[in-house]
């Protein structure tokens, strides 16, 4: 299990205001930390914001920046592209594992991954032996 008071880093490399489960993770109180991109009106009117840069070079963003996450949630889009070259090189240099993948509404396609011990636990999980009951 999950060591007491650990905390959790989600990274949420998802368009603004397409960040699934948002509200739900931030319920669930001080134990997890969100990084999420920025469209806020401060860095519109800087010109600087993490969700045009993410929208333009998902590949290079993710290339260009800390990825220190225990769980990332990637938006690789309708059609994958740059998307699936971000998720794959993430998979390849950070040791993160892939999840699971899910749609949503609108037909963008999404990919959890987990690293470090988040992905240790989970195959841990995962090779339990399930128990069968005898007739």
């Amino acid at each position: 299990g999950r060591e007491v008071g650990a905390v959790i880093k989600v990274d949420l490399l998802c368009q603004c205001h397409s960040t699934p489960a948002y509200s739900h993770l931030l319920s669930l109180g001080g134990g997890v930390v969100i990084d999420g991109l920025d469209c806020s009106p401060e860095c519109r009117s800087s010109g600087g914001c993490s969700n045009d840069l993410w929208n333009q070079d998902k590949l290079g963003f993710v290339k260009g920046r800390e990825n220190d996450f225990d769980y990332a949630i990637v938006d690789v889009g309708k059609d994958g592209g740059t998307g699936e070259e971000a998720v794959a090189w993430l998979i390849r240099e950070t040791g993160a594992e892939e999840l699971g993948r899910y749609f949503q509404r609108f037909g963008e396609e999404f990919v959890v991954l987990a690293r470090g011990r988040e992905a240790m636990m989970l195959r841990s999980e995962d090779s339990k032996p399930t128990q069968t009951r005898e007739e």
